[in-house]
Parts: structure tokens; C-alpha cells; sequence
């Protein structure tokens, strides 16, 4: 047998294996970002919806603040309204600028109503309580990751 030669072969550059391992890397760390986004802008318009939630049920609570003739007549109590209301439902005194206190109450609950339907991307409220303390809930439609809607309260 003859004798091999031994010679030191060394490497220079990069390795084929070495760029694909750092290539699924990057693309793992990629997604993970896109993943992080994709839960802030979630979050972002959630809060977005919350605030004007807040927003929309403050008008209403001066609204009620300045109709306290109606509220005591139980105008802003839900408990006989259907909802939506249909069109034909909608005081036509608003028109006119003279409405009774319960004309003027529907008329309040029900801008309020279309307000967080076209705002809150289909959402809608509820109004309980007495005219020393009134909750207003607004609830918005929102679809999970398994596409089953949920609808939570803000």
C-alpha cells in the first residue's frame, strides 16, 4: 500500500447547510413578527371600538342628563322596544324640532342605536337602570381565530 498524503484541507466560506439553518431562522422569527402585528392591530382596533363605546354612551348620557322629563316617564327604559326599530318606529317630530319627551327619548335611543351599528361594525346596545343610574351596554361582533362569532361586551 502506498503511503496517502495527508493534507489539510481547510474550509473557507459558508456552507450550504449552514445557509439553509439560517435561512429557516429568520423565516421563523418573520412569522413569529408578522404573528405580533397581527395581534396589535387586533388589539388596536378593539380598543378603537371601546373607545367609542365610551364616547357614543356619553352623548347619550347627557342626552338623558337633558331629557329628564323623559326619563322619568320610563322614555329610555328598552323593556317595550323592539330592535332594531324599523324605520317607520323613528319619531318624525325631530323634523319638525317640537317632540314630547318620550318622542324625544326614542329619537335619542335610537341615533344612539345606529350609531354603534355603523361604528362598532354591526354592534348594538342596551339600556337598563333608573333615571339616578343608568347602564348602557354596547356589544360588538367579533369572529375568533375557528371562525365561530363571539359577542363580547365593551
Amino acid at each position: 500500500m502506498a503511503p496517502v498524503n495527508h493534507i489539510a484541507t481547510t474550509q473557507s466560506g459558508i456552507g450550504m447547510i449552514e445557509v439553509l439553518v439560517s435561512l429557516v431562522i429568520v423565516g421563523a422569527a418573520l412569522l413569529a413578527l408578522v404573528d405580533v402585528q397581527t395581534a396589535a392591530l387586533r388589539a388596536q382596533k378593539l380598543a378603537h371600538f371601546r373607545l367609542m363605546h365610551s364616547h357614543f354612551s356619553a352623548n347619550l348620557a347627557e342626552r338623558v342628563r337633558a331629557n329628564m322629563r323623559g326619563a322619568h316617564d320610563g322614555g329610555y327604559s328598552l323593556s317595550g322596544q323592539v330592535y332594531p326599530l324599523p324605520p317607520s318606529a323613528v319619531p318624525s317630530c325631530i323634523e319638525s324640532g317640537i317632540c314630547s319627551p318620550q318622542e324625544l327619548a326614542a329619537a335619542d335611543i335610537h341615533e344612539w342605536r345606529n350609531w354603534l351599528a355603523y361604528s362598532l361594525s354591526g354592534g348594538w346596545g342596551d339600556i337598563s337602570g333608573s333615571v339616578t343610574r343608568v347602564l348602557l351596554s354596547a356589544y360588538i361582533s367579533r369572529r375568533r381565530k375557528d371562525g365561530v362569532n363571539r359577542t363580547p361586551s365593551t
